[in-house]
């Protein structure tokens, strides 16, 4: 189970225990530049932008810190990208399953980032949670929707 899963479904003797916000524009709008600033970062290979993006305070990709999230994307970076992947542009979805509604960019038709524990590289895409206006998590999410969920967004506990 991954770290998302594990903050956002938090099980109860019963039920799962989720909160779904309801955003104002102000937040989605943040939520949307924040995104679309991070899915430019990683298209350019940009880690100075990456770098001021991300927090110290937080973890990212199941309990990387910063500067090891850094490194990451610095190994991905240097990676080729087979042509019958490749895509010039981020698809921008929703994040269906562990936290709906959540932003999620699909890089190369969903086959990059390469993730070593996964031998047969399964599409996914890079779900973002926020927290304090900030990027608090990083996630791969392997159920991606087109449908704009923006209107909620789950918030981590």
């Amino acid at each position: 189970m991954s770290l998302i899963q594990q903050n956002c479904i938090i099980m109860n003797e019963h039920k799962p225990q989720i909160s779904i916000k309801k955003l104002s524009n102000e937040e989605k709008e943040l939520i949307n530049k924040l995104t679309k600033k991070f899915g430019n970062t990683l298209l350019y290979k940009d880690l100075d932008a990456l770098d001021e993006l991300l927090d110290d305070r937080f973890k990212y990709l199941s309990n990387l810190s910063k500067t090891e999230t850094l490194q990451y994307f610095k190994e991905q970076f240097e990676l080729s990208i087979p042509h019958i992947y490749y895509c010039p542009w981020v698809e921008y979805k929703f994040c269906r399953r562990c936290a709906p509604g959540n932003p999620t960019l699909v890089f190369h038709n969903g086959y990059w980032p390469f993730v070593t524990d996964d031998p047969e590289n399964n599409r996914k895409g890079l779900m973002l949670c926020f927290e304090d206006a900030q990027i608090s998590d990083i996630s791969y999410c392997y159920s991606p929707c087109d449908q704009a969920l923006i209107d909620i967004i789950v918030q981590c506990n």
